[in-house]
């Protein structure tokens, strides 16, 4: 992917930009090799965080965004 272009929901059809894709993997590792509480707490305390951020840029209330995984 050209790294002046971002894709936002285009569900499997394009692919995601570089720096997520790592982020991704650099995630999925770790919780492969912590599957343990406290990092699924982490995980969760990133996810409020930045539910904090998007709606703070988007105008919107915390409440009403949702972050989850494997919609399509």
């Amino acid at each position: 992917m050209p790294p002046d272009v971002t894709v936002l929901n285009a569900v499997s059809l394009w692919p995601s930009p570089a720096h997520v894709l790592d982020t991704v993997v650099e995630h999925t590792e770790r919780l492969s090799r912590e599957p343990v509480p406290s990092y699924r707490s982490e995980i969760g305390a990133a996810k409020e965080w930045m539910c904090d951020l998007l709606g703070g840029f988007l105008r919107v209330t915390h409440e009403e965004i949702l972050i989850t995984r494997n919609t399509s």
